[in-house]
C-alpha cells in the first residue's frame, strides 16, 4: 500500500518526498522501483518511537503519511507529534483500536487547525468509497458484507489468510 501511496504522490506533484523508516533497505528497494520518480525522492532512518528525532524528521512537512504498522503501536506517536509540530496527517491504519483513538482526537485537531485523515488505506478506505458508491445505485439496503481474499502476488493465499 505504502509504496503505491509513495508512486502516487511523486506523480501528483513535483515536490520532493522524504521517506523515513528504521530499516534504510526497504526504503532503498522502494525507490529504485519508482526509476525516473527516484530524483526527487530522498530516504532517512527513523526510529519514530524516539520522539525528538520524529519531531525533527516531520518539522516543516506538508504532510506526513503513516504507512508502518501495527498502528496499535505506530499510530499514536506519529499522529499526536504531527498535532504539536501542527504538520498534517494520513494514514492507511486498518485497526479497530488505533483508529477510535485516532478518530478521538478530532476535537484536538479540528482546535489546532491540523488536518488529520484515518485510515485511508483500504479497510476502513477504499472500502468504504466503494460501499457508498454501491448504495447510491440501489433503492434500499439492509445489509453489506465485504469479502476479499490477499495472496501473496505469486496467485498463492496463504494458509493463515483461509484460516481467518
Amino acid at each position: 500500500m505504502c509504496r503505491l501511496a509513495v508512486e502516487r504522490f511523486a506523480k501528483a506533484s513535483d515536490n520532493a518526498l522524504i521517506l523515513t523508516d528504521i530499516n534504510l533497505s526497504t526504503l532503498e528497494t522502494t525507490v529504485a522501483k519508482l526509476n525516473l520518480l527516484a530524483s526527487r525522492i530522498s530516504t532517512k532512518q527513523l526510529d519514530l518511537f524516539d520522539r525528538t528525532a520524529l519531531l525533527e524528521a516531520i518539522k516543516g512537512a506538508a504532510l506526513v503519511v503513516l504507512g508502518a504498522g501495527h498502528y496499535t503501536r505506530t499510530s499514536e506517536p506519529v499522529l499526536t507529534a504531527c498535532l504539536e509540530a501542527k504538520v498534517p496527517y494520513l494514514d492507511f491504519d486498518d485497526d479497530v483500536e488505533s483508529t477510535q483513538a485516532a478518530l478521538a482526537l478530532h476535537e484536538r485537531a479540528k482546535a489546532e487547525g491540523v488536518p488529520c485523515y484515518i485510515g485511508c488505506g483500504a479497510s476502513p478506505g477504499m472500502s468504504n468509497v466503494m460501499v457508498l458508491d454501491v448504495t447510491a445505485e440501489l433503492d434500499t439496503v439492509d445489509s453489506i458484507d465485504i469479502c476479499w481474499s490477499v495472496s501473496d502476488g505469486k496467485g498463492k493465499t496463504s494458509k493463515a489468510v483461509l484460516d481467518t
